[in-house]
């Protein structure tokens, strides 16, 4: 049962300055704040006192209830999702050559040997192996109709609703025939799409922490979430979902570069507002959830050996 905020806002215990400050809120966030305070209530009327992990866990229980309402009865794709099912049309885009599907890779040893790596070959990593790598983990590998439309693309990894509520953000160090900056990789298109030109590892430096070795990486990928993907049919619980989507992509990632002797390392640490600022996303709709640095290692066989 939804509580009534204005009352809520006056209750003993409420700072009157938290109050007034709260008192203008627009529409949206007024339904927010009912719905983080009904969470509160509910888990109180459990004679819990509830923190706010526990806080947290309630609205995404209660948003189930979002998904069978009846806004939820058609299921046709948002026209201003239909860029992400088809190829970029930017002219600057860098075409990645095709993955090599040879590789000399046995998917039980890849489980086995596998381990973070934090430590790069000076060389730069080939065009070929950047293409290897991010088309076996993350491209299109077939299609299907859905949502209304023809030809919906699916990847390599699981995701709710076929939706991927993210994209791979890929700031370049030291590859190939590729300039330094951050370019998103078109998981349809298979090609990167510029977005910020020049040199970032001291920006990237800045906004992360005990990370040092990742100026030394030839990528770095930045998984970003996009809750516009998700949230038109899973509304609210589309945030956690979008997560779940992220980790399996990573898990794809991960595999694919040990199966080309690359290295990768996730890292989540970095300072949010100023890691979002940097690489151009607005850190609410959009918003970099996980980095990973990635290389070929510098030891490939003594690697492979634990």
């Amino acid at each position: 049962m939804s509580v009534d905020v204005d009352l809520k806002l006056k209750a003993p215990g409420i700072d009157p300055a938290v109050a007034a400050k709260l008192e203008d809120l627009g529409p949206e966030a007024r339904r927010a704040l009912d719905e983080f305070a009904s969470s509160i209530e509910d888990l109180a009327a459990n004679h819990e006192d509830p923190n706010l992990r526990q806080i947290l866990h309630r609205v995404f229980v209660r948003s189930v209830n979002e998904f069978f309402t009846a806004e939820n009865s058609s299921m046709q794709l948002p026209v201003n999702l239909m860029k992400y099912i088809r190829p970029a049309t930017d002219e600057a885009a860098i075409a990645l050559p095709a993955p090599d599907r040879e590789r000399d890779a046995d998917l039980d040893e890849i489980f086995t040997s596998r381990r973070s790596q934090r430590s790069f070959a000076p060389q730069p990593m080939s065009l070929q192996t950047l293409g290897t790598v991010l088309g076996t983990a993350l491209g299109k590998v077939d299609t299907e109709d859905g949502y209304g439309v023809r030809d919906l693309p699916l990847f390599p990894y699981p995701s709710m609703g076929g939706l991927s509520a993210f994209e791979v953000g890929i700031v370049v160090q030291k590859v190939e025939g590729v300039a330094p900056g951050y370019y998103v990789y078109d998981q349809v298109g298979h090609q990167l799409v510029p977005k910020i030109v020049g040199d970032l590892r001291l920006g990237l430096q800045e906004v992360t922490f005990e990370s040092e070795w990742l100026l030394y990486a030839p990528i770095v990928l930045a998984i970003a979430g996009r809750a516009e993907k998700s949230e038109w049919k899973y509304h609210t619980r589309g945030y956690r979902i979008g997560h779940i989507d992220m980790g399996a992509a990573v898990q794809s990632l991960y595999l694919s570069a040990w199966a080309s002797q690359v290295g990768a390392c996730a890292v989540a640490g970095f300072f949010d507002e100023a890691i979002n600022s940097l690489l151009g996303y607005d850190g609410a709709d959009t918003y970099v959830s996980l980095l990973m640095g990635m290389g070929e290692v510098a030891t490939p066989l003594l690697a492979r050996q634990r």
